[in-house]
């Protein structure tokens, strides 16, 4: 049938406006549809950090601009059904802030359905992330325990709801699923790789290429060429406090630990090896950076000893 192919590839919301586009249109169509989808990703970037910081200003909309032409977007646009994903995850956890400040959980339970409407297989990593993230979060704004668990009681729950309401075609994608066999390698799933100074070869700008699309051991981690310096300026200044920086560090590890640690990225990857088109979670990692790089920005302190480290190892 085509039910499982169509809420793989072709379910984004966006795709309705086909039915107005003539056929010999369709590639001039398809290009202008990768670029409005990448303009959205800016722009939800943009609602999401306003409201996060509290602030609105052209230093926010040039990080914006950060997580709409990432590495990720401009190397893996040909697979543009994950794009719809990449443009809702600043919303969605925009809508899970707002669990978390106790109010409406209406948005978060709207663009997380869209979401898994759009693309079922990006929208589980996003979901990862929202347990990670929420974990972030929560133990930043609360020291009380109670209303921790309070919180994370009303999460747990509308999180799956939102996942109960995708049944009319999550369930038979999954039935679906089960007519098709992709031999999976032991040795690729238990596979272990230390080359840390791999990762930081793709903080460069055009440091990727098509052989590295195809390679196990690229991920896409350009957003800026500021961004990383100013994550390590974050961590190492002293006037944030040492739960946050905990906190930071606990998730950049979470997402980055699954380049080293296969077994972990096979996880990531809904238990299955993809082959090209490695690490397709990474856009998280992006969005979480951004994030940070902005907040240094923001507390920036640092003196001439700090600078001089990171320039010495970068």
């Amino acid at each position: 049938t085509m039910f499982g192919t169509f809420f793989y590839y072709l379910s984004s919301p966006l795709n309705i406006f086909v039915k107005i586009i003539d056929l010999k249109n369709m590639p001039l169509f398809m290009t202008w549809l990768i670029i409005i989808k990448m303009s959205l990703c800016s722009l939800t970037m943009y609602i999401y950090m306003t409201h996060e910081n509290k602030n609105n200003n052209s230093i926010i909309l040039a990080f914006s601009i950060c997580y709409g032409l990432m590495g990720y977007n401009i190397n893996f646009f040909i697979n543009c059904m994950w794009l719809d994903v990449v443009l809702l995850t600043p919303l969605v956890l925009l809508g899970l802030d707002k669990i978390i400040n106790k109010e409406s959980p209406l948005l978060y339970i709207i663009m997380l359905f869209i979401s898994i409407l759009s693309n079922y297989y990006v929208a589980y990593m996003l979901c990862i992330f929202c347990v990670i993230y929420f974990i972030y979060k929560i133990n930043i704004k609360y020291d009380d325990k109670k209303t921790r668990i309070e919180i994370f009681k009303k999460f747990t729950i509308i999180s799956l709801l939102t996942g109960l309401m995708c049944s009319f075609f999550l369930l038979p994608c999954i039935a679906e699923s089960r007519n098709y066999f992709r031999s999976e390698d032991l040795k690729e799933i238990m596979k272990f790789d230390y080359n840390i100074f791999d990762i930081f070869s793709k903080s460069y700008l055009g440091s990727s290429n098509f052989t590295d699309l195809l390679n196990y051991s690229s991920m896409n981690i350009y957003c800026g060429i500021i961004t990383i310096p100013l994550v390590y300026f974050y961590l190492s200044n002293k006037d944030i406090s040492k739960k946050e920086r905990k906190l930071i560090i606990f998730v950049l590890l979470t997402l980055i630990l699954p380049i080293f640690i296969y077994p972990l990225n096979y996880v990531w990857h809904l238990f299955s090896i993809p082959y090209s088109y490695s690490y397709r979670y990474s856009f998280l990692l992006c969005f979480f950076m951004i994030n940070i790089a902005y907040k240094s920005y923001v507390n920036l302190n640092v003196d001439k000893l700090k600078i001089l480290k990171y320039l010495s190892f970068y």
